[in-house]
């Protein structure tokens, strides 16, 4: 498709549109049906359509092909680019295209699908009743990474506005996606609203564009609290590893302009009232030092901080400091809550108590939780669900 406007504004231009736009009849696109060109409401000239097949009609399945690969390999050269493959899901992919060449092998389209399915495991676990507004732009630049998604709690238990609890993802700033999101909807029962947020990954763009995503989604969920029927004054932030690396970053800056931006909403505060950080790294120049001590991280990866920064820590240093939480702590912080399993083998649990030293050095209302025998995630404990709430029942809702 060379053109596709709304509202006079160009928003695709000579670029391919993958899968089905949202007028489609049939959102899977590998079963038969009618071609459905958009453009009903106003004039819309289309020229240079290109028809393909989305299934190899030389196709014989194989007893060794359990995933059906060659079926949709059309141009049969043993990968799956992102237009031949069903129900494209750009995030999906994202996470497994390991080794970024915009293309999946077999073994990569086998990731696709696992992930796919985890992330429908998680999404069962969203509560009955729950509202959903998905894919909200916080950004109106059409980048699916400037997206959100807002969930609010039973209507008929408890009653508007919401306190927010906003939660950003991990995946060491080159993977994940708001989708993966589920085990965290335990606050929902307890009236919070939540909001899972995207932001741009550094396979595009290197820090500080995700501090400057997230604040942005920030400021939108803010100035648009009454029309989703949120507490504008009681927002809090969560996220685990990178995801916690942010949401700490974001609350020990707030409204700094060294960090703000000026993507989307502009009139608006970023300014959050709680924040719960979930192993993530406090200290990016520290994580390099201590990458050699086994006992600190026996499987720690520099790489995905290097990526993030743009560059070797060498080179770097100064990137590192102003990407770093804990060089930013002043006496009008937040309340912290932080967690971090005792064998983590990624992020050094160091990490989190210099954190909570800096913290307390400054009189910040913060607590630090060692989760006994916990690894690079916990979230199915009842206990650790148990401390998650308290503390932002304690925090924001009055």
């Amino acid at each position: 498709m060379s053109l596709l406007f709304s509202t006079e504004k160009k928003v695709i231009d000579n670029e391919l549109i993958l899968g089905a736009t949202k007028g489609a009849l049939n959102a899977d696109d590998t079963k038969p049906g009618p071609i459905y060109f958009q453009g009903d409401y106003t004039a819309v000239k289309y020229k240079n359509i290109e028809l393909r097949p989305r299934i190899n009609p030389n196709y014989k399945k194989q007893g060794t092909d359990t995933l059906e690969f060659l079926k949709f390999d059309i141009n049969g050269n043993g990968t799956l680019e992102p237009t031949e493959i069903p129900l494209f899901d750009q995030d999906i992919f994202d996470q497994a295209d390991s080794d970024i060449d915009w293309q999946l092998s077999e073994k990569e389209y086998k990731s696709y699908l696992a992930y796919e399915k985890r992330i429908q495991s998680d999404r069962s676990l969203i509560p009955e009743n729950t509202q959903t507004f998905s894919d909200v732009p916080y950004i109106l630049d059409g980048h699916n990474r400037h997206t959100l998604d807002i969930y609010l709690p039973d209507t008929t238990k408890f009653k508007k506005p919401y306190p927010l609890v906003v939660w950003i993802h991990g995946g060491g700033w080159q993977k994940g996606t708001k989708d993966l999101f589920g085990k965290q909807t335990f606050l929902l029962k307890h009236g919070f609203a939540m909001a899972s947020i995207n932001y741009r990954l550094t396979r595009e763009s290197e820090f500080p564009e995700q501090v400057y995503d997230c604040k942005a989604a920030i400021r939108y969920l803010r100035k648009y609290a009454d029309q989703y029927g949120l507490d504008a004054n009681h927002f809090g932030l969560w996220g685990s590893s990178a995801g916690g690396h942010l949401a700490s970053l974001i609350g020990t800056t707030n409204d700094s302009k060294e960090l703000k931006g000026n993507l989307g909403v502009i009139d608006a505060s970023s300014e959050v009232q709680a924040v719960c950080d979930w192993f993530g790294p406090s200290d990016l120049n520290l994580m390099n030092t201590s990458s050699t001590d086994k006992s600190k991280g026996e499987k720690q990866n520099t790489k995905p901080i290097v990526k993030f920064l743009g560059g070797s820590f060498i080179e770097k240093q100064e990137a590192a400091r102003k990407a770093s939480a804990i060089n930013y702590i002043s006496k009008d912080d937040p309340p912290f809550l932080i967690m971090h399993g005792e064998k983590d083998p990624l992020v050094p649990i160091e990490q989190s108590a210099l954190f909570y030293k800096a913290l307390q050095k400054q009189n910040i209302d913060s607590e630090y939780i060692v989760v006994k025998d916990g690894i690079h995630s916990f979230f199915m404990g009842v206990n650790d669900h148990k401390k998650v709430t308290e503390f932002f029942k304690n925090k924001l809702m009055d």
